[in-house]
């Protein structure tokens, strides 16, 4: 097992301290040499330069891929098997493709990703490289609404109104309201709270 050791921290925080201020050559050089000593986790963080390029790093799509799936298929990160479903569904690539996406969200170790299952759920939704499925849209959106994700309130609530379920269209519509006010007077409060 990879031991992160003092130096290995300095240098994260190096790396990330240079992408936030914009040195995305010097926090790809960084987290490539963390990468070296065996940090697995650095491989999301390469691809992820990669992927946006700017700053003297030219965007490679094919590169990020590699570095995400390294990350996805060495590190088990959850990250890396999203933003290749991500790569995939939007393609990115320029190949867009619906089932390899649907293949990254459905990993294993996806099971208990919210945003894993919300996308699964909408591709069931709307037929994107699976058959449309109101069933098996409502099981993935209810899963990911239990595991916190309240986007996929407003989600399971489309599906009801596009199956003419409306009375649970418009409870699912408030609850998702409810919800959003419930977390911006939260945010609100926690902020006042800082000024004292």
């Amino acid at each position: 097992m990879f031991e992160i050791t003092d130096e290995i921290e300095k240098k994260w925080l190096g790396a990330t301290e240079a992408f936030n201020l914009g040195d995305k050559k010097l926090a790809l050089k960084l987290f490539k040499e963390i990468a070296d000593e065996g940090c697995e986790y650095a491989y999301t963080e390469i691809a992820n330069i990669y992927e946006l390029g700017g700053n003297n790093v030219e965007k490679d799509i094919e590169k990020a891929k590699r570095w995400y799936k390294k990350a996805a298929y060495d590190a088990r990160d959850e990250d890396a098997y999203l933003a290749l479903a991500r790569i995939a569904y939007l393609g990115l690539d320029g190949d867009i493709n619906y089932g390899k996406a649907f293949q990254y969200y459905s990993e294993e170790s996806l099971n208990d990703n919210p945003i894993a299952c919300l996308r699964i759920g909408v591709m069931f939704h709307l037929g994107e490289g699976v058959g449309k499925d109101f069933s098996k849209a409502e099981i993935h959106y209810l899963k990911s609404i239990k595991m916190g994700n309240i986007i996929a309130i407003d989600y399971i609530s489309r599906l009801y109104f596009d199956n003419g379920r409306y009375i649970k269209a418009v409870i699912y519509r408030m609850f998702a309201l409810l919800s959003s006010l419930f977390i911006l007077i939260s945010f609100n409060k926690r902020s006042s709270l800082k000024k004292w």
